[in-house]
């Protein structure tokens, strides 16, 4: 069953390109009584052709520029706050590695529970970035390092030096502590 029964298809017409091509063949045979200006017609295209992308570079390059030259404005305008804001972070860092420290009461207390009778304790020392030192002085050293172990806070600590002193050896711990 045809839907349209009277329809007829459609002629064949040539493609685009096969158009163009037969319409300069019809110019070149008529513009043979007059001077060749094609070549005129081509370059003035050709010009208009890569202005388009050139204008767009030279949009670009300019608007850069104008761009680069706001960003080092602001810059300047805004690095008083930046240091100020840098140096915000830094305190706000300190006083929370301040806070989140052990008080020096309690340290001591730890230091009075994990060390054996016969130790004593020369020195106790805390860095600006919450490091403790601890030199103790011992006659066994090994027993000193064990019984600092077994005490939870102290158990990150290293030995940093060992020196002998009047009968005992005195031995340098460093490290945080937990």
């Amino acid at each position: 069953m045809e839907l349209w029964p009277d329809s007829e298809p459609a002629p064949r017409r040539e493609s685009l390109v096969s158009q163009l091509l037969a319409g300069l063949r019809a110019r070149e045979t008529r513009s043979e009584a007059r001077p060749p200006h094609g070549w005129r017609v081509a370059a003035l295209a050709g010009l208009l052709i890569a202005a388009g992308p050139l204008a767009l570079w030279i949009s670009a390059s300019l608007s850069a520029a104008s761009v680069e030259a706001q960003n080092a404005k602001l810059r300047a305008l805004l690095a008083p706050r930046f240091s100020s804001e840098k140096r915000d972070r830094v305190a706000r860092e300190d006083m929370a590695n301040m806070v989140a420290r052990p008080v020096p009461g309690s340290v001591l207390e730890a230091l009075a529970r994990a060390l054996p009778t016969d130790a004593g304790l020369v020195r106790v020392g805390m860095t600006a970035q919450g490091l403790i030192e601890i030199e103790a002085n011992a006659p066994d050293p090994d027993r000193l390092r064990a019984a600092l172990r077994h005490e939870t806070i102290f158990e990150a600590l290293r030995v940093t030096g060992q020196t002998r002193g009047d009968g005992t050896m005195i031995v340098t711990f460093s490290g945080p502590l937990r």
